[in-house]
């Protein structure tokens, strides 16, 4: 399983990210660095746990604003491979970012127009890079929702794969930051029933060994991680013991 650490940059900075309230949100402070800088904080990463793939929350894209392109470049540059969530609505502006130099481009639920534009999506010639993200927040569905036709969590996974969804991140926003634990194994063992050869990836809320192995031995292909990795209760021997 992959441990793969969490960046949401908003302003110009990594900020700690705590239960999706995002107008709260402050600059990151990190047992790793004494930066904020986003690409500081990613080497920071890189160094301290040899982990060279990332995910990114560009929160003023997902707002609506343009993508901060400078500083994924100044990520990827530094040997990092990264996934971005920039609040894709439709086919034209994942093409965008997939073009890019980018391992894979997240498209989530929050910010998806609907099934339809997520298949048009999947049969693009970037399909390889598409990260289909089913965003929850406590245990509701988010996002507009009138185009899916079941708002349940369980029956959008299912409408996602259906339409040709290889790869899904499944994630509570209410429990990110909180060290509650992520929530979302039910929904979790539902996919992978579904769909035994999916990548899934969870996170949110992730607060030691015992939760990294969970997520294991569920049948992750990956975890999301932040406060954890910032304030010390995950290093690298627990990172090792999953990797």
């Amino acid at each position: 399983m992959k441990v793969i650490p969490v960046l949401d940059i908003k302003g110009g900075h990594a900020v700690h990210a705590i239960a999706g309230q995002r107008d709260k949100y402050q600059p990151v402070k990190t047992c790793l660095t004494g930066s904020s800088d986003p690409v500081v904080v990613a080497k920071a990463y890189r160094d301290a746990f040899g982990l060279k793939e990332m995910y990114l929350a560009d929160l003023d894209a997902i707002a609506g604003n343009a993508p901060q392109f400078q500083t994924y470049s100044g990520i990827t540059n530094a040997g990092i491979r990264l996934m971005v969530d920039a609040g894709i609505r439709d086919e034209p502006s994942f093409c965008l970012l997939a073009a890019t130099g980018l391992d894979a481009t997240i498209v989530g639920l929050e910010s998806i127009s609907g099934p339809e534009a997520l298949q048009r999506i999947a049969e693009t010639e970037f399909s390889q890079k598409l990260v289909f993200s089913l965003d929850l927040k406590a245990g509701k569905a988010l996002g507009d929702l009138s185009a899916w036709p079941d708002a349940s969590p369980e029956s959008i996974a299912d409408e996602a794969l259906s339409r040709g969804v290889k790869r899904m991140i499944v994630l509570d926003l209410a429990n990110v930051g909180t060290g509650n634990g992520t929530g979302t194994s039910q929904l979790c063992r539902h996919v992978l029933n579904t769909c035994p050869d999916i990548e899934l990836i969870t996170g949110g809320g992730i607060r030691g060994r015992d939760d990294l192995l969970r997520e294991r031995d569920l049948g992750a292909s990956g975890v999301l991680i932040a406060t954890a990795l910032h304030d010390g209760r995950i290093g690298i021997d627990e990172i090792d013991e999953v990797r």
